[in-house]
């Protein structure tokens, strides 16, 4: 998470998807808005959409790699 930022920080993955979903800061984790709640929970699920998505296309280029190199 903290690659996909950018920057270090020593927060767990909870804080770095606030830093992601709410860029302008927050003042209690346990304590949101239910509107930045909301914001952050659709956050987290797009990036593991999107890492899952990025995932198998790697895996899917790595088993046709091992398909097509062995090929002669």
């Amino acid at each position: 998470m903290a690659n996909f930022r950018g920057c270090e920080c020593n927060h767990a993955w909870p804080g770095q998807i606030l830093h992601i979903a709410l860029p302008d800061g927050w003042d209690d984790m346990s304590n949101l808005p239910p509107e930045d709640e909301r914001h952050a929970i659709k956050v987290l699920f797009q990036l593991l959409d999107d890492f899952t998505a990025e995932r198998e296309a790697i895996q899917g280029d790595q088993a046709t790699s091992r398909v097509s190199g062995n090929r002669t």
